[in-house]
């Protein structure tokens, strides 16, 4: 049984029907999963349905809102592991895991890509334009990086400082 549709945009909702029609209730669930090319795959379906049902339901959403939406799914924090797995996936020779695990590894960084965007908008001087064209920045910057020589964690293991530093290089070029 479907929740009775909500006549305004409601994110939890769009939540609810993913989960029904993907399986998994959360994506935190499907993150305790083991991490295999099914997950990646889980993940990719998981949000690619997130995404259908939510603009169904609000057509007009931007970019910036549909993505704080997909991270306001997420944990507070990503396993490191869950990382190194999208970063392996990210670095195959075989195409299609590839693909996968760069559409996992920016998943999985989208709160820290928002950040930076976040930290960069001034809302008296940017337009939502603006903001938008910062975010896609901060992706292009990441997926750039994951393309050329792919991202190495730190000894301390943070992976997420290394995403911001990329996107907010990325971010910074694009604004000056």
């Amino acid at each position: 049984m479907s929740p009775e549709k909500p006549k305004s945009f409601d994110p939890r909702y769009a939540l609810r029907q993913t989960a029904t029609e993907s399986n998994p209730s959360s994506f935190g669930e499907l993150l305790k999963t083991e991490l295999t090319e099914e997950f990646l795959e889980e993940a990719a379906n998981y949000f690619d349905r997130f995404i259908e049902v939510t603009k169904e339901n609000n057509p007009d959403i931007r970019t910036y809102e549909l993505f704080r939406t997909m991270a306001d799914q997420l944990p507070k924090r990503i396993p490191f592991e869950a990382q190194q797995k999208a970063l392996e996936a990210s670095a195959s020779m075989d195409s299609k895991t590839k693909r996968l695990g760069q559409q996992a590894f920016l998943l999985l960084n989208m709160k820290t890509l928002l950040t930076v965007v976040d930290r960069h908008f001034k809302e008296d001087v940017d337009s939502k334009d603006d903001r938008e064209e910062m975010l896609h920045q901060a992706i292009i910057a990441v997926c750039e990086k994951l393309s050329e020589n792919g991202i190495t964690p730190t000894i301390n293991r943070n992976i997420s400082n290394k995403v911001f530093y990329i996107a907010r290089k990325g971010v910074a070029e694009h604004v000056t």
